[in-house]
């Protein structure tokens, strides 16, 4: 069965202080240290016959990318449609600071987070429309793969596979360093591991 693994990046260096930020298309890079866990998922890897590697093209996932393609002597595929949900003007920011400085646009982003749009961002629905056909032709190579990813974009792409709504998108989580399983069959799609941390 094609099998995808999905991984979210690693921590970014703007969270050393335990804080979320909202980075959106911002290149933040991953604090260097992290990159290491991400080995320990090699041994799970190194005997699935991984054909492909995709990534964001933005560092903070590249360089995870990098990580897997150095121990399995793949290229990386960098692909601009897996950048995290574009953020706009929150981009870079926690929540507190979003509240104080956006009291507005927060209240209409967090009261309608699946259509509204942030001035110079995307609505979730945009970053839908924009992740999942990228997504679907992977899916259809019918290659074992790895993506390496966001925690929003993950997001979306479990929904879809789950066959979950929009509205259902902060019932899943995905931890700095996660992996998804996902089994590509004929007719559906089976998720067999979400947010596995090791």
């Amino acid at each position: 069965m094609p099998t995808i693994f999905l991984f979210r990046h690693t921590e970014t260096i703007n969270t050393i202080d335990g804080k979320f930020r909202y980075n959106g298309f911002i290149d933040v890079d991953v604090i260097p240290e992290s990159l290491k866990r991400l080995k320990k998922y090699i041994p799970l890897l190194k005997y699935r016959n991984i054909k492909k590697i995709y990534s964001s093209d933005l560092k903070r996932a590249y360089k995870g990318a990098k990580v897997f393609a150095e121990s399995l002597r793949l290229e990386v595929i960098k692909l601009k449609e897996l950048r995290e949900v574009k953020q706009g003007i929150f981009e870079g920011l926690t929540y507190d600071e979003i509240i104080e400085k956006y009291p507005e646009e927060a209240k209409k982003k967090f009261s309608d987070y699946v259509n509204y749009r942030v001035k110079g961002g995307e609505s979730l629905k945009d970053a839908y429309n924009r992740i999942i056909p990228c997504v679907k032709k992977i899916f259809e190579k019918s290659e074992n793969s790895i993506i390496v990813a966001h925690g929003g974009v993950n997001m979306l792409i479990l929904l879809y596979c789950l066959n979950m709504k929009l509205e259902d998108f902060f019932r899943i989580t995905q931890d700095f360093g996660c992996m998804n399983e996902i089994e590509i069959y004929d007719n559906f799609i089976k998720v067999i591991r979400m947010n596995y941390v090791l």
